[in-house]
């Protein structure tokens, strides 16, 4: 899923991803819709050109490892 975002800029996401997303990722991926990165619809993710600059920040709020890492440890390379 995160390859197809950062290669063709839409995914789907599966059900037993989106249903592990915390509520804090859900809320920054809100936000990023708000702001213009990306757009959603029932199982899918867009990602605008605006958004293309930030993919990484958009990937790493739909990466459940990293997200179960990050509370472990810090990361050696964070995204801006």
């Amino acid at each position: 899923m995160i390859l197809d975002l950062i290669c063709r800029k839409q995914a789907v996401i599966p059900a037993e991803i989106s249903e592990k997303l915390s509520e804090n990722q859900l809320w920054n991926l809100k936000e990023m819709e708000t702001d213009g990165l990306i757009s959603t619809t029932n199982d899918e993710i867009l990602v605008s050109e605006k958004g293309m600059k930030v993919i990484r920040n958009i990937c790493s709020q739909l990466d459940l490892r990293l997200a179960e890492n990050q509370t472990k440890k810090a990361l050696f390379s964070e995204t801006i």
